[in-house]
């Protein structure tokens, strides 16, 4: 269990060395106080896309590490004011937190979401990395470019692994961490329980029960697969074995490529979890791996 998390390095208990009364009145008054001191600013770009920049003020003057969240979906969003126990933890131990909707997020009106239907991996893509430097550039003094992270499950998953095979931006980050991702769409459609995703945010039509040859090379041109290549950024990997939404095989594949090409990689594989990795002691090994994957990286 992390404690202590005011301090510069995370400290680690065993859960039995603390009572559970004394850990309840700690964690309440732990979370209030950070909640308090948390501070939100709200920007938007010219495509209509909106950021969040969140970070812990805490009157120390300094540069930090900095992580990209991406949200999955893509029809869904990143609300203002949701708690996340995830981006809670992260910022509480001292990271930024870019986090961001695109075009395709739900929230901002029905052309937005319906704009990215048949741009997946441009569109999308491009309004993160956009909305990312330009949260770099209006927070500068907040934020160590030297120690920069992603983040991203779902459609997020896909994401991530889009931004660090993006030829401008290779270079860019220090660490990623990629939670059942779609890699290759046209391979993904034959097992996931949403074919129809595939075919609008690729092809923009209806789905169908036959592939067509220029259906499978729009869906092959729109997946980070064919740019794994390019990927230099140290990738931590959560994957479900029993993920239906996005076959897990679609993770370990990615993750396999990278770790043919000598890139730094791990991955948490769990059989018989599915999409969420949400059994208690499951989720939270995977929480925690990605809190060391950030400490030891960023």
């Amino acid at each position: 269990m992390l404690t202590n998390f005011t301090n510069e390095e995370p400290q680690w208990l065993k859960i039995c060395q603390i009572s559970n009364q004394d850990t309840e009145n700690e964690d309440c008054q732990f979370i209030n106080k950070v909640m308090k001191s948390t501070k939100i600013d709200t920007f938007t770009i010219e495509s209509g896309a909106q950021g969040y920049f969140i970070r812990v003020v805490d009157g120390k003057k300094k540069k930090r590490p900095t992580i990209l969240v991406c949200h999955g979906g893509p029809h869904s969003s990143a609300p203002f004011n949701m708690f996340l126990k995830e981006k809670l933890l992260w910022a509480t131990l001292g990271y930024n937190l870019c986090i961001v909707n695109y075009r395709g997020s739900v929230g901002f009106g029905l052309k937005f979401l319906e704009e990215l239907s048949g741009n997946v991996f441009e569109m999308d893509v491009n309004d993160c990395l956009d909305l990312f430097q330009k949260c770099l550039d209006d927070y500068g003094d907040e934020i160590n470019s030297e120690k920069l992270g992603v983040y991203g499950g779902s459609h997020g998953g896909f994401l991530t692994c889009s931004i660090i095979s993006h030829p401008n931006w290779i270079d860019r980050f220090q660490a990623a961490c990629i939670w059942n991702p779609v890699t290759a769409m046209h391979s993904a459609i034959c097992f996931s329980d949403i074919p129809d995703w595939h075919y609008s945010v690729a092809c923009n039509k209806p789905h169908t029960w036959i592939l067509e040859k220029e259906d499978i090379i729009k869906m092959y041109d729109k997946s980070p697969i064919g740019r794994l290549t390019n990927v230099k950024t140290p990738s931590l990997f959560i994957i479900g074995g029993d993920d239906r939404r996005c076959p897990g095989k679609q993770g370990l594949y990615f993750w396999k490529g990278l770790r043919a090409r000598g890139v730094e990689s791990d991955l948490h594989y769990y059989p018989t979890e599915g999409h969420a990795v949400a059994s208690l002691e499951e989720h939270m090994d995977a929480v925690m791996n990605m809190v060391r994957w950030w400490v030891d990286h960023i």
